[in-house]
């Protein structure tokens, strides 16, 4: 198996995934909770969470959030040198993550 066969569209399509998952830790940790909002057959009901300190501080440390946040870093520069060379990929999959189902 080669592993050095990535399209540049794929490395835009990880970037967004890294990005995506990176702000939705930097939303519960920078709002100290979990908000979840769950549909009923009259409208719907939100759910908050508080966190406490510790319970951050373990999401900050977590290796899950630390790794996500190194493969964002390193996948940025790339990202930049192909969405200046080619833009029709990140604007191709820009479209796929504003029309996802989830």
């Amino acid at each position: 198996m080669d592993y050095k066969t990535l399209t540049n569209e794929e490395i835009v399509f990880l970037y967004f995934v890294s990005s995506e998952i990176i702000s939705q830790y930097e939303t519960t940790i920078k709002s100290k909770s979990i908000t979840q909002t769950l549909p009923t057959n009259t409208g719907s009901v939100d759910f908050k969470i508080d966190l406490s300190k510790d319970f951050i501080d373990e999401i900050e440390s977590s290796k899950h959030y630390t790794i996500m946040k190194d493969i964002n870093i390193k996948l940025a520069p790339i990202y930049n040198l192909i969405k200046e060379a080619e833009p029709y990929i990140v604007d191709r999959i820009s479209e796929i993550f504003k029309n996802k189902k989830y």
